[in-house]
């Protein structure tokens, strides 16, 4: 059974140079400079890492629920047939069993997806939903972006970094929360 010494453990935030940046969105303004939207995330083994702090047997069981078209509201507000995976994750911690869902076009990534949101069930990066982890930054150059773009490497703060404390502006909230719609009519929030 988990204690609350056992959740402190699992809710305690992360060095900001162990977080990576995930640009969400990108534009360009009238002048032709690039904008992106950037959230902090955790890798995977950040998230064993701190579950193995607390349960060195914790286990993980994956289901594939579905594999067939689903009606997908993303959070650029375009909706469209998307065929993929709806994949179920069974997280267990000290005998406390948690579900999380992922959808994508690739079984591994819904895989993830669904292990990371069985984890926030446990408190394990939920911190990084408030709006101090997301934000829209104006992009230097052509270069920059593709370094930002295309690294897995990089940390949060050195993206940051990368693009200076000039042009921020406060990240717009989605429109939409993403949702997966089966065939018949009924929502399943990620």
């Amino acid at each position: 059974m988990l204690t609350k010494e056992d959740l402190t453990i699992l809710k305690a935030a992360f060095a900001p140079h162990e977080l990576r940046a995930l640009i969400l969105a990108e534009s360009q303004d009238q002048s032709g400079a690039i904008w992106v939207t950037l959230q902090a995330y955790l890798p995977s083994h950040l998230i064993e890492e701190r579950l193995d702090q607390v349960d060195p047997a914790w286990s993980l069981e994956f289901e594939t629920v579905e594999q067939s078209s689903a009606k997908v509201r993303a959070r650029t507000k375009t909706d469209g047939e998307t065929k993929g995976f709806f994949v179920l994750a069974r997280l267990t911690v000290k005998d406390t069993t948690r579900v999380g869902i992922g959808f994508d076009a690739d079984p591994r990534i819904a895989a993830t997806m669904a292990f990371k949101n069985a984890a926030g069930r446990f408190g394990i990066g939920r911190y990084l939903e408030g709006p101090e982890w997301r934000k829209r930054k104006k992009v230097p150059d052509e270069r920059t972006y593709r370094r930002i773009a295309y690294s897995r490497d990089l940390t949060w703060e050195e993206v940051l970094n990368l693009l200076g404390g000039d042009g921020a502006q406060p990240a717009k909230k989605p429109q939409s929360v993403p949702v997966a719609q089966e065939p018949g009519g009924e929502e399943i929030p990620f």
